[in-house]
């Protein structure tokens, strides 16, 4: 009973563990979230900076931004995210072309 007990609990302790990193976070499991086009900036910022640069990169070719695939797009995408946190990383990025 006491093996079934520990399990139970080691389990129940992994789900608050998780519950706490949803709440921290905003991500249900670290690397299963992603920044779309219709992500808003304010969410975006949750992200870790190569996260945030790569996504960026990859939107910019998305939503034709002017010279889409530069690796400028992420720091410029901070930049504007920062000056519009109620628009969408795809409205900064489709405002640049």
């Amino acid at each position: 009973m006491t093996t079934m007990t520990s399990t139970k609990l080691r389990v129940g302790g992994l789900a608050a563990a998780a519950a706490l990193v949803v709440g921290i976070t905003g991500c249900a499991v670290p690397g299963t979230a992603k920044i779309t086009s219709d992500t808003s900036c304010h969410d975006y910022f949750n992200f870790p900076a190569d996260v945030r640069h790569d996504a960026a990169i990859k939107i910019s070719v998305d939503v034709h931004s002017s010279d889409p695939g530069n690796p400028m797009w992420g720091l410029n995408t901070d930049a504007a995210c920062g000056s519009n946190p109620n628009a969408t990383v795809g409205q900064v990025l489709g405002q640049r072309r």
